[in-house]
């Protein structure tokens, strides 16, 4: 007769305290063991992505763009994205935008703009890829790739340059670099 029984760890924890599998703390190891539904091919995407030991470099920049946060649909975000991550030379799902806020132009209170905070993760097997990552991240090249994806020409203005940074899985800065270019 069977039986159902689920897979959402508690069968492996079961197991653990049945001493069918011997672990050790996660301190101890290197690295984070891979759970058994993960595909070899996607083990290394699994750490960079999942694994609460590993520290991801993220590249830090913020743009201005002349909408407001009503005309920023989630459309024109993902345009957005694709357009950093043209400019930068990295896959799109390695493009996040952290947060975006209106900004008044006080001079004209008719040029509204926003402000978008975004953030690129650096691939893990390639961490010196940061710096070169970091100088594609010029208003030309981001003007270019963003007219492509349909923006206005020229719309695209730096608010705080491009800056290296070291993080834990949670987002949490734990070292960061100037932001000059390198």
């Amino acid at each position: 007769r069977s039986q159902w029984i689920p897979w959402d760890g508690s069968l492996a924890m079961a197991m653990v305290m049945a001493g069918l599998f011997a672990t050790l703390p996660a301190k101890a190891k290197a690295e984070t063991p891979v759970p058994f539904y993960i595909c070899p091919c996607q083990e290394s995407l699994w750490r960079e992505f999942h694994d609460p030991l590993y520290t991801p470099t993220k590249i830090n920049m913020i743009v201005s763009l002349p909408l407001t946060a009503q005309e920023f649909t989630l459309d024109l975000q993902d345009k957005f994205k694709a357009g950093v991550a043209a400019a930068a030379d990295v896959e799109l799902y390695r493009v996040s935008i952290d947060s975006f806020t209106d900004t008044s132009n006080r001079r004209r209170l008719l040029a509204n703009s926003i402000e978008i905070n975004f953030s690129i993760r650096v691939p893990k097997d390639s961490p010196e890829r940061a710096g070169l990552i970091k100088n594609s991240l010029d208003v030309a090249t981001l003007n270019d790739k963003l007219i492509a994806e349909g923006f206005a020409d020229g719309s695209v203005t730096i608010v705080k340059q491009p800056e290296i940074v070291q993080t834990k899985q949670n987002g949490e800065i734990i070292e960061m670099t100037s932001s000059t270019t390198t």
